[in-house]
């Protein structure tokens, strides 16, 4: 009994051929590297589209892919207005003669009404002793800024400077009866 057909070697060149054609492309990966290319024979026809990253140009070539900057969006709202300081001020308060050795309050100087003390400091003209400073309030919304003395040992000129504003309005602030 014969169990082959007779077209033997024509089926055995069909199976050569198919083994060929099947491998064919994975050898010809394997054998083609990019030695073997020829410098600038590759074309954009050539390229799948959308296969290239930034990464694969030179940085020379990213940089130049940069188009001109577009035209300036629409101006944004305006903020919110901001705390006031409109009538922010200094205010200097000299007093002359001082007597030495004074153990007590030697400056006051009171913000207009409904202001509030923002900053204040003192000297003296002729002593590097140090005054000190603080604040008080007079009545129910305006403060004041006193400078007082443990006494220098001549008489001297003190002068207290203070700054004053009216800030935002918040919550009642405590303030001491004295």
């Amino acid at each position: 009994m014969r169990f082959l057909p007779r077209s033997t070697p024509a089926i055995a060149l069909l199976v050569v051929a198919l083994v060929v054609a099947a491998s064919g492309g994975a050898m010809a990966a394997k054998k083609i590297t990019g030695k073997d290319i020829k410098n600038n024979s590759v074309t954009s026809a050539d390229i799948k589209n959308g296969t290239l990253a930034a990464s694969d140009f030179s940085p020379g070539a990213t940089s130049s892919l940069v188009g001109p900057a577009g035209p300036a969006g629409a101006a944004g709202a305006a903020g919110p207005a901001g705390p006031g300081f409109d009538d922010f001020a200094w205010y200097e308060v000299v007093v002359d003669d001082v007597p030495a050795n004074t153990d007590d309050i030697v400056a006051e100087g009171d913000c207009p009404e409904h202001q509030l003390l923002v900053s204040a400091f003192a000297y003296w003209n002729n002593h590097n002793d140090a005054l000190q400073v603080s604040h008080n309030f007079i009545g129910a919304d305006t403060m004041q800024a006193v400078a007082w003395s443990t006494g220098v040992d001549d008489v001297d000129t003190v002068v207290l400077q203070y700054a004053c504003a009216s800030l935002p309005v918040q919550a009642p602030r405590p303030h001491s009866s004295k």
